[in-house]
């Protein structure tokens, strides 16, 4: 008599043919596996559009409409600069973060320039109040792109203010960059400063002494918030999104306020230790390229 095959062995006799017994499934369904393949195959192609967004925003050409880098060597390319002396604002070689020169902001207390039009110390340069530099209208799109270095000697205080975007006349500025407290922050409208819309504090980030911090502003300029806008970069990385807000003031006949451009050191009169911040490579463009640090 034919002995009967092993148990456990890979196969079995049956009725004088050989039968394989059946394989086993992989973990997982078919249809799962679909399914992940189907998942992965979308987040790559929503990582890839995002990237690919922010690459085709970040390569497009432009122009530079409007420069304040300090190349020239002096403080002439700004229609205004507001200090108590000369050697408060100054184009100097070392250091500087591209090009030949930056700009270098000294401030000490009692340095106000202008005492009939606030208490506080400063040494600033403008595209206006007073001046004649280039103005930014309502519904006009502009990118801003700077480096700001603090010196070891800028002090851990509030208020301190080292960049707006200002209308020409009173008011609050629309936006601007603060480093209060040991902290950068970067505003733009926001209710506080009675502009509708999702404006307010929007960035916030150690402020680090002694490396310069690059920055690029894309902003669309309108008192409506529904027109406005604003994104913010911080060495390199976007940091704000396409937020809406009111960006500008409205005079007593209801016209929109031209904004103009700021840099420097504005800070609180009680601050008694002297600062230095060096400010360079401020340009005024048609994208991202071509003002980005």
């Amino acid at each position: 008599m034919m002995a009967s095959a092993l148990e456990g062995s890979p196969a079995r006799e049956e009725r004088g043919r050989r039968v394989r017994p059946a394989r086993r499934k992989p973990p997982g369904s078919a249809k799962q596996v679909f399914v992940l393949i189907l998942a992965i195959g979308a987040a790559v192609v929503t990582a890839v559009s995002v990237l690919s967004g922010e690459l085709v925003k970040m390569v497009r050409p432009g122009k530079v409409v409007w420069s304040g880098d300090a190349e020239t060597g002096n403080l002439s390319q700004w229609a205004s600069a507001v200090m108590v002396a000369p050697d408060r604002i100054r184009a100097v070689t070392t250091p500087v973060s591209e090009g030949r020169y930056a700009y270098r902001f000294e401030v000490r207390q009692g340095d106000d320039p202008v005492p009939a039009f606030s208490p506080n110390d400063r040494a600033e340069l403008s595209q206006a109040n007073p001046g004649n530099g280039p103005l930014i209208y309502d519904g006009m799109e502009q990118w801003y792109g700077f480096s700001v270095l603090f010196d070891h000697s800028f002090p851990n205080a509030s208020w301190q203010t080292v960049a707006q975007w200002k209308q020409v006349g009173p008011n609050p500025p629309p936006g601007g960059m603060s480093a209060n407290d040991d902290v950068i922050s970067f505003d733009m409208g926001g209710k506080d400063k009675g502009l509708a819309g999702h404006g307010g504090v929007l960035f916030k980030t150690p402020l680090v002494r002694g490396v310069w911090h690059d920055f690029v502003l894309h902003v669309k300029w309108s008192p409506n918030p529904g027109l406005g806008f604003v994104e913010f970069w911080h060495n390199g990385r976007q940091v704000v999104r396409k937020t809406y807000t009111a960006n500008m003031y409205k005079d007593s006949a209801g016209n929109p306020i031209p904004i103009h451009s700021r840099i420097g050191y504005y800070r609180a009169r009680g601050i008694r230790q002297t600062g230095v911040v060096f400010i360079d490579g401020y340009k005024q463009g048609t994208s991202y390229s071509a003002v980005a640090p």
